[in-house]
């Protein structure tokens, strides 16, 4: 139904999908679905005019070691290039979110972006 709409109101679409893994508590407040899904929407909003999340899971294997994972729908792009530089702008949006999710732990491997 989502693609039905957007294809009548010729926008462009994406599917944002990240997965990381998070290790080493850096301070004493966990980060939960919800705060990271405010966090991701920001990072993904400097880069498209909306963004609709469609799933956020935060999953705590040990007191130490997290992973994270987020799909989203991005919808219209807000720079002209958008098409021939995907990689940049996954890029981009793998250092922004490791930047953001180093408030909270020690060391981050994002282990997947994808545009």
């Amino acid at each position: 139904m989502m693609k039905a709409i957007l294809l009548m109101l010729d926008l462009q679409s994406c599917v944002f999908h990240l997965r990381a893994q998070c290790i080493g508590p850096l301070s004493i407040v966990q980060p939960t679905e919800f705060v990271v899904e405010d966090m991701i929407s920001h990072i993904l909003l400097e880069q498209f005019e909306l963004v609709l999340i469609d799933e956020v899971s935060v999953h705590f294997s040990s007191p130490l070691d997290c992973y994270v994972q987020v799909f989203a729908t991005c919808i219209n792009h807000l720079r002209s290039e958008w098409p021939c530089h995907k990689e940049f702008v996954e890029a981009v949006l793998e250092e922004r979110v490791g930047c953001v999710l180093t408030e909270f732990f020690d060391n981050i491997n994002i282990d997947y972006v994808s545009l």
